[in-house]
């Protein structure tokens, strides 16, 4: 699909205003509430890893994103530690940042 470039214009004009309207009610474009996203509780299902986040959200993410989870046993997995941002498992040295199950972001 092509834009005519006269209407690029007219978005990009559009799309500053709007940034001026944000700014001088001091709000900034780039910052977004995402809540509290402190992990408080971490559990898993057969195929899942469910992550409980202080705002009482739950992410639900396959386990096969996460090879050295999905292949330990039962007691490595309870072996975590809750950081602010993120999951520690010193056992397996897997660390699980809240931002990336957020973005959906397997781990690499």
């Amino acid at each position: 699909m092509r834009i005519p470039a006269h209407k690029i214009g007219a978005i990009i004009r559009h799309m500053r205003s709007q940034r001026d309207v944000l700014e001088g009610n001091g709000m900034s474009t780039l910052e977004i509430d995402v809540g509290d996203i402190r992990p408080v509780s971490v559990a898993f299902t057969a195929d899942e890893l469910v992550v409980t986040l202080a705002d009482g959200r739950k992410i639900a993410t396959p386990l096969a994103w996460y090879p050295r989870l999905r292949d330990a046993n039962a007691a490595v997995r309870e072996r975590f530690e809750l950081m602010p941002m993120g999951i520690h498992w010193p056992d397996l040295d897997e660390d699980l940042g809240i931002a990336g199950m957020l973005r959906g972001r397997p781990a690499t």
